[in-house]
Order: C-alpha cells, then sequence, then structure tokens
C-alpha cells in the first residue's frame, strides 16, 4: 500500500472583501495523494487551483479543515516543498532584502557573526557559509543589484528581474 504524503480535508477558503461580499474560493474540498502520485488539477480561471496549491505550499492560511505532509500540519513554508510561480517568483509583501534571504534561511547558508568596527560598536552581520566561492559571488551580484536599486530610490515591483 503506497504511502499517503498529501493529506487535505474538508478545506475551505473565503476571501473577505470590502464590498461585503465574501468570496468563497474553496469549500469543503478533500483530496489524498499517495507518494509517487502524479496529480493535475484542471478547471477554469477563478475556481481555486492556485489557491489550494499556496495552501498546500504553506503560503497562504484557509478558514478551516486540514491539511497535513507526512502526517504533519502544513503551517507555513518549508524547505521540504517548492512552487514554480505563475509569475515572477518574488513576495509582493517582502522588501527585497527578505525576498533574497527567504531561500537561504532554509539551506543555512548564513550564521550571524558579531563584529566590532574601529569606534568598538558592535553589531551582527551574516557571515557566509557552506558556499562556494561561484555561489558567493553570484550572490554579491544580487546584492549589488539590490543595493544600486535601493540607492537610486527605485521601486521594486513587478518587471524588475527576480533577484
Amino acid at each position: 500500500m503506497a504511502k499517503r504524503l498529501i493529506h487535505i480535508e474538508n478545506v475551505n477558503k473565503i476571501y473577505h472583501v470590502p464590498d461585503g461580499k465574501d468570496v468563497h474560493a474553496l469549500d469543503n474540498i478533500s483530496l489524498d495523494i499517495e507518494e509517487n502520485e502524479f496529480v493535475c488539477m484542471v478547471g477554469p480561471s477563478g475556481c481555486g487551483k492556485t489557491t489550494l496549491l499556496n495552501i498546500v505550499a504553506g503560503l497562504e492560511p484557509y478558514n478551516s479543515g486540514t491539511v497535513t505532509l507526512n502526517d504533519q500540519p502544513i503551517i507555513g513554508p518549508g524547505p521540504d516543498r517548492g512552487v514554480i510561480f505563475q509569475q515572477y517568483a518574488l513576495f509582493p509583501w517582502m522588501t527585497v532584502r527578505k525576498n533574497i534571504e527567504f531561500g537561504m534561511k532554509f539551506k543555512k547558508v548564513w550564521r550571524d557573526v558579531e563584529v566590532e568596527n574601529k569606534s568598538g560598536e558592535k553589531k551582527t552581520v551574516k557571515k557566509l557559509v557552506h558556499m562556494t566561492s561561484e555561489e558567493k559571488r553570484a550572490l554579491s551580484d544580487t546584492i549589488s543589484k539590490w543595493l544600486i536599486w535601493k540607492d537610486l530610490k527605485i521601486p521594486f515591483r513587478k518587471g524588475f528581474p527576480a533577484v
């Protein structure tokens, strides 16, 4: 018997909108996906496919029901799941810096180190660990671009390259 990987039971998602007409995106959705099973969701635009995927990814809360991965509740994003977004892979509610740090946090590619400057002030900086020189160089290029955008006060929005 195959092992149940994802369990979705009686999941409801309601979007509360300002005009008072709530949108019921998901209504008592139940689904089990077993290990090594390939599943496709097909439906018209607006039927809740992306909403359900975002819930399973841990990117979006749901109003009621149960969602588990390997019998553990999904309460947020995790390194054991990935999402390929329909648009740029940035979290619009996060700053550029937080977007850059998001994946790095799960891979544990840095550790906080306290340093002291010439005037004796201490501050915490992030020291890169477990990265090749090439990976550090690529990250440095990305951060440099971010600093340029920040210094030029160019708003970061859809259309800028993903960093």
